[in-house]
């Protein structure tokens, strides 16, 4: 009884360090910001919102992504790995 009770604890383990999900060293991250687009979908700097961390599939759905915001106004996400806060 005690070895499949160790045997159970030790697969839960692996299964829990195989399927974690942080990023250390940042690898497959970028921070994305929110930046208004004119007419001609050219950026507004003075538009640009604040950046925050993406990664993986959150990054998947918005890098690059042109959106419209609450206002009505064409919004494109600009990411970088290089920018931070």
């Amino acid at each position: 009884m005690k070895k499949m009770m160790f045997a159970l604890l030790g697969l839960a383990l692996i299964s829990v360090g195989l399927s974690a999900c942080a990023d250390d060293d940042g690898d497959g991250c970028k921070y994305c910001y929110t930046v208004e687009l004119d007419e001609n979908n050219n950026p507004i700097e003075s538009t640009k919102g604040t950046s925050i961390e993406y990664c993986g599939s959150d990054l998947d759905a918005v890098d690059g992504v042109t959106d419209t915001d609450p206002d009505g106004n064409k919004v494109k996400y600009v990411c970088d790995e290089s920018m931070r806060k």
